[in-house]
């Protein structure tokens, strides 16, 4: 795993190993949908007269982006471990 144990990220998400790649890979999909989301609430804004508006949700466009493929990493990592 990228960060810490298995079994640290099954008890922090309150799952069981056997069960950590599902639900890692659940999350990154909903993490994708956040950031799908986000994308069209920016689009929709971005020709506001609101600079900082529109800086401020570039800038989190790219941390839920980032967000996504860390997710997407832990799973892949996850999904490595033999039980």
């Amino acid at each position: 795993m990228r960060a810490g144990r298995v079994i640290d990220w099954a008890t922090a998400l309150e799952t069981s190993p056997e069960e950590l790649h599902r639900r890692l890979r659940g999350l990154w999909q909903e993490q994708e949908d956040v950031y799908a989301r986000e994308a069209r609430i920016r689009e929709q804004l971005h020709a506001c007269p609101d600079r900082e508006l529109d800086s401020r949700l570039m800038q989190a466009e790219r941390h839920i982006a980032r967000a996504a493929v860390l997710l997407g990493e832990a799973s892949v990592d996850s999904a490595r471990v033999r039980y």
